[in-house]
């Protein structure tokens, strides 16, 4: 079969079919990245737009919080170390936000491998499940939550430390 010049093939036809998709809620078409990705799905993505499913997925822990309570509950337990992390970066962004400071996104592995996962504090070898972020010029004595000052430590160190300006941290 001889295909005209100008026409699409049925490759290109189909591809271009596969970046649009009908939402099952809202009905209207959006491109495929603007829908979830689903395991369950032929597609690997929702019927339902990200828009939709977030107030589907809000009308569910409505409607259901212990159910939503106890999956929250599981993942942490089985996922302690990105819990963790997330729930340090929460933290971390809610108090600079309040301080009004100047802000970098970090996280704590570049910090770990930038300080070659040494502890700024006592200056000895710290394992990552023990690793802390410790801002040098603490953010409640109005330091940055930015690269520069911020170091790693253990959390025995930084706990130690607590929200002072120490002689040893702004040495190492």
């Amino acid at each position: 079969m001889v295909a005209v010049t100008g026409s699409p093939s049925l490759e290109e036809i189909s591809g271009a079919l596969r970046t649009y998709k009908l939402c099952s809620r809202c009905h209207r078409r959006k491109l495929i990245d603007k829908f979830p990705r689903s395991r369950s799905n032929l597609d690997g993505h929702y019927s339902y737009c990200l828009c939709c499913h977030a107030k589907v997925q809000h009308a569910r822990r409505k409607e259901h919080p212990e159910e939503h309570r106890a999956a929250a509950r599981k993942w942490r337990r089985l996922n302690p170390e990105k819990a963790r992390a997330l729930a340090r970066g929460r933290e971390r962004r809610r108090r600079a936000r309040l301080r009004k400071v100047a802000r970098e996104e970090f996280t704590l592995y570049e910090i770990y491998v930038r300080d070659e996962g040494i502890c700024r504090i006592c200056g000895t070898e710290c394992p990552f499940y023990r690793a802390t972020v410790d801002h040098i010029i603490p953010l409640a004595l109005g330091g940055s939550d930015t690269r520069a000052n911020v170091q790693l430590a253990h959390l025995t160190c930084n706990q130690q430390k607590g929200p002072r300006v120490t002689l040893s941290t702004l040495v190492l």
